[in-house]
């Protein structure tokens, strides 16, 4: 599919990659990787989200050649750039404007690309999250399962984040590894061990963050029975006897059995998940 819209600078039309949009004060803030010889990042504005005009260069400087996917954020009244040029490591800009001029305050950063902002909410520490977690695609099922918004105790017995959708802060592998006992659920032990016992900072990203095949080890007839009894295990020894005995009550009474079969199955996993997704929505 071909967008019909395009870019236009100096009366020529152009092809941009990588479009971060900024919305500000009833404004959109477009800034494109950079594909030609230009050296810095370029904005386009608009009041409607379907005319862009160019504004020019926001940030200026030889190493700002082929900056790749730039991304703007608002933060404490200053606006912040993240980008990465010819995709070898990332600079971090600040402007007090979304239309610049924007100032390096870092050297190169990380030999990636294309970083993204992930903003802590806890701001009176300044440090990013122990661990962070979005939602996933599932191929088998063809549909995206939605993460709880928020870790508590029932997430954790029932609804702990998928370890494929988790990125972890090193310090958490540093200090512990996975329990090699758990031949099926060492992956849960361990984010349970981050939060009861490190009381990891955890961050639930609104975006899809891995795409799952479905089946493998752990989804075996044998390995399912495995995994209930290191389950009752863990979670016994993470929350007590009476938390898990209350917890498995509330699921019976809330027919938790025929809910996974219905999360579980390619023609009703849908419709469970939309329903999912909107009471987790009306609880932010």
């Amino acid at each position: 599919m071909k967008n019909p819209r395009l870019l236009t600078v100096d009366d020529k039309h152009i092809e941009v990659g990588d479009p971060f949009i900024l919305r500000f004060n009833g404004r959109y803030y477009l800034y494109p990787s950079t594909s030609d010889d230009v050296m810095g990042v370029r904005c386009f504005v608009s009041d409607d989200l379907i005319n862009f005009t160019c504004y020019g260069l926001v940030a200026e400087s030889p190493l700002l050649k082929y900056a790749y996917a730039p991304e703007v954020i608002y933060y404490n009244g200053e606006f912040i750039m993240c980008t990465s040029p010819r995709g070898c490591g990332h600079y971090f800009l600040k402007s007090n404007s979304p239309l610049g001029p924007f100032t390096f305050i870092t050297d190169n950063l990380a030999n990636m690309i294309d970083g993204s902002f992930v903003l802590d909410k806890e701001k009176e520490t300044g440090k990013l999250p122990d661990i962070a977690y979005g939602n996933m695609y599932h191929k088998a099922l063809d549909n995206v399962i939605y993460a709880a918004p928020k870790v508590n105790d029932f997430t954790c017995y029932r609804n702990v984040p998928c370890h494929q959708t988790c990125f972890y802060h090193r310090e958490m592998f540093a200090e512990r590894g996975y329990e090699p006992k758990y031949n099926v659920r060492a992956d849960y032990e361990h984010f349970l061990w981050c939060f009861y016992q490190r009381k990891a900072r955890i961050c639930y990203l609104p975006v899809m963050t891995a795409s799952y095949e479905g089946g493998g080890y752990s989804e075996t007839k044998e390995h399912r029975k495995q995994s209930a009894k290191q389950h009752r295990e863990i979670t016994e020894h993470y929350m007590g006897k009476g938390t898990v005995l209350k917890f498995r009550l509330i699921m019976l009474m809330t027919l938790a059995p025929l809910r996974s079969v219905m999360a579980e199955n390619k023609y009703f996993s849908t419709v469970y998940n939309g329903l999912k997704t909107l009471i987790y929505k009306s609880r932010k």
